[in-house]
């Protein structure tokens, strides 16, 4: 028995009911102890489980000898139950004592607030210590999830946090060897000026507004990352370009940036006489909001902006011609190619001259165009 390769080892006892107690009885070789011990499995859940049924299963694996979880994918739409926080605090228990690598906690519900106590379920499990200091987590993707003073993390690399509630973060603490971030459409709680502080070694983030803020005021905050290099963001619909946050990047290397274009002129929108004060005071933050971002990006060498994001600054003339370039350090600037019918070709002059003439050094590279 103990030449068995380890792939049918592991097999064999995969088909196991009781693998707890055979793997500890001395009549089982210690090969088969160290390989089953040192397997890790992966565990699905998806929306086709009721919670009854998870509870169950999870009851079930505790009983049987599961050392290790490699990835656990939880995936959920929650009705009203008594029971949510129980399921919610015991899958992520779970997680934690079986040594997880990747985690996904997703929460399918809807943005409105009357979900908020199920995002508030999970602000309890991430923050009172449930998975404190969990050494093996490497890759966290959270959805719907509220987050505030969350737990010590000090394994995870990436995290993916999607729809979900977010506080003041200081992942700089949270998460100190983070090196990936993705927000995706994020709701930012309080007042404006909430921010996002990421430690030295968080080198990526993606920032992405993809569906509307309909029923939910989203609101402005700040992100600080002293050691990024790369920074993407990609806003869907003009109503989120108010959103866009205030950068602190001293170390920014490469930036990508994608935004939804306003619709009119700055001075065209200044003269309509229709608009209320507090309409105008939100046409003013969308369309300047590109702008600050870019005055933010004073150490980028490497820039891509894709052609609405082009016709959203020539929106602004005034301040184009007022404000001078602050791309003192650009080599690069590259113009993304669009799936729609854009002339990315046309740059007004000021938008170039504003780009490209705060550096000596910078080139513009235009898109190859599509084959076919």
């Amino acid at each position: 028995m103990h030449r068995l390769p380890d792939d049918i080892v592991l097999h064999i006892l995969s088909f196991l009911d009781d693998a707890k107690s055979l793997v500890r009885t001395s009549a089982i070789s210690s090969q088969w102890k160290t390989r089953w011990s040192s397997h890790s499995r992966d565990l699905f859940f998806d929306e086709s489980f009721s919670a009854s049924a998870m509870l169950e299963i999870l009851s079930a694996l505790e009983s049987q000898y599961v050392p290790k979880i490699g990835t656990f994918h939880f995936s959920h739409i929650p009705q009203y139950n008594r029971s949510i926080s129980l399921l919610y605090d015991k899958v992520i228990k779970f997680a934690a004592s079986r040594f997880v690598n990747n985690l996904t906690f997703n929460i399918n519900h809807d943005v409105g607030s009357k979900h908020y106590p199920y995002a508030k379920a999970c602000s309890y499990i991430f923050s009172a210590g449930v998975v404190r200091a969990c050494p093996s987590l490497k890759t966290l993707r959270l959805n719907g999830c509220s987050l505030g003073y969350i737990s010590l993390f000090p394994a995870v690399t990436s995290m993916h946090l999607e729809s979900c509630y977010l506080f003041d973060l200081d992942l700089s603490r949270a998460c100190p060897n983070l090196k990936e971030l993705c927000l995706v459409d994020p709701k930012v709680w309080g007042p404006d000026g909430r921010g996002i502080k990421a430690g030295q070694n968080l080198v990526r983030l993606s920032l992405e507004y993809k569906s509307p803020s309909i029923r939910w005021k989203r609101r402005s905050f700040k992100i600080s990352a002293p050691g990024l290099e790369y920074f993407r963001l990609e806003v869907d619909h003009r109503d989120d370009m108010e959103y866009i946050p205030l950068v602190d990047f001293p170390s920014l290397q490469c930036a990508v940036i994608d935004a939804a274009h306003p619709t009119e002129r700055i001075d065209l929108i200044e003269n309509n006489q229709n608009l209320s004060n507090r309409k105008l005071r939100r046409e003013r933050r969308k369309q300047n909001s590109l702008f600050r971002l870019l005055q933010g990006l004073r150490k980028v060498k490497y820039l891509s902006l894709s052609p609405t994001s082009i016709q959203g600054l020539s929106m602004l003339p005034d301040r184009l011609e007022r404000q001078p370039s602050p791309l003192a350090r650009l080599k690069t600037l590259t113009l993304l190619e669009n799936p729609v019918e854009v002339d990315f070709l046309h740059i007004p002059a000021n938008v170039l001259i504003y780009l490209l003439g705060g550096s000596t050094s910078a080139t513009l590279q235009l898109p190859c165009k599509r084959e076919g």
